[in-house]
């Protein structure tokens, strides 16, 4: 009875922060006060290198999201670096909160993306479907961002996303542990890179893997296939020869 409860604890808990993570009137509350120059979240990737620290030397299976600002070099060139600097902000923060509130961890922020990592604990394809809500969340966020950009006479952006499911493994590079930088290499988050800019705006694009982790039916009923191929996606499939397969969520 207790872990019920507090499992029914848990997902009003979750759900109530998504409510919160969504809801326009607290997303411009936010978005204005750190276009002021006071950030509203504390963007540290603390929690995943503790956790990564934890694994090092072993082979994780991990979902690898990318987020990154569609047009970025453009609008470098539009703006000053402050206001440029201001939009990569309230980009990272509003997308960051999403990602935790999807039990996701903020892994990295390489200039305009934002790199996420979920972990698979014991369940493959809850973890899939918590990458899935979580990305649609995120073009949803940022349809809520763009009117208080406006106010402030900053450009709108758009984000182009992509994720894929698969094993990492977990390095660390120096001598002492606690000091020393956690880092992930493998298939995984090589792959989910070069599948960005297959992405169009609004996008979002799975890799094979997220469809294959999820029942036929659900697969069919949320994703379509690209045809990335007739763009020069040439990436293979090691487990059978064939061009590895990129979905985009419906």
């Amino acid at each position: 009875m207790v872990r019920i409860a507090s499992h029914i604890a848990l997902v009003l808990m979750s759900n109530m922060m998504n409510q919160y993570i969504l809801d326009p009137r607290p997303i411009h509350t936010r978005v204005t006060r750190t276009l002021e120059g006071r950030a509203q979240a504390d963007l540290s990737t603390e929690p995943c290198k503790r956790f990564l620290k934890r694994n090092v030397g072993k082979r994780i299976d991990v979902v690898v999201l990318y987020a990154d600002v569609d047009g970025s070099t453009r609008k470098s060139l539009q703006l000053s670096d402050r206001q440029f600097a201001l939009i990569i902000q309230v980009f990272a923060q509003e997308l960051s909160l999403v990602i935790s509130s999807h039990e996701g961890y903020a892994f990295k922020y390489v200039g305009d993306a934002v790199v996420a990592l979920f972990p698979v604990r014991d369940n493959v394809k809850k973890i899939c479907q918590d990458a899935i809500h979580c990305s649609k969340n995120m073009i949803e966020v940022l349809e809520y961002v763009n009117p208080s950009l406006k106010s402030y006479g900053l450009l709108p952006f758009t984000a182009k996303v992509a994720f894929d499911y698969g094993g990492v493994l977990v390095v660390s590079y120096g001598k002492k542990l606690e000091k020393s930088h956690v880092d992930i290499v493998g298939r995984t988050i090589s792959i989910v890179a070069k599948m960005l800019p297959y992405a169009k705006l609004t996008c979002i694009m799975a890799g094979q893997s997220i469809y294959d982790s999820l029942s036929d039916h659900e697969s069919k009923e949320l994703f379509t296939y690209c045809n990335a191929e007739k763009q020069g996606w040439s990436y293979i499939d090691e487990r059978d020869g064939y061009p590895y397969k990129l979905y985009s969520l419906m």
